[in-house]
């Protein structure tokens, strides 16, 4: 699939890559809290996606690109909330989104997000 994003993108073309955060802040909490609990559950227990998606941190999705794509730009997405949820809950689901989009915290964001350009033929 990379292959088949870099050819049809060639030239001046970009790329954007979307797919869920293996190592999200949500997905670490509820592997400790089941830690915590005694439970030991397979790793498919925490998936966030039971469909044809895939799961991967920056460095994986980064890693499966890179004979590709040059990536020139990471980018996290937070939460998201009905917007008839309480306001407390809408002030920190904004908060969450803030926090684990600064460079410090990206690597625990919802959704990994990376930007790049196709790799010229022979580099």
């Amino acid at each position: 699939a990379a292959a088949e994003l870099a050819r049809v993108t060639r030239g001046s073309g970009a790329v954007v890559v979307a797919t869920p955060n293996r190592n999200s802040a949500g997905v670490l909490r509820h592997k400790l809290t089941d830690r915590l609990q005694g439970r030991r559950r397979p790793r498919s227990a925490y998936f966030v996606s039971v469909s044809h998606l895939r799961e991967y941190t920056f460095g994986e999705l980064e890693d499966l690109l890179a004979p590709h794509l040059a990536v020139s730009r990471r980018a996290g997405v937070g939460w998201d909330l009905a917007r008839d949820a309480p306001a407390v809950r809408l002030l920190l689901a904004r908060l969450a989104t803030w926090l684990f989009t600064r460079p410090a915290l990206l690597r625990f964001s919802r959704m990994v997000v990376v930007a790049g350009r196709p790799r010229r033929l022979g580099s």
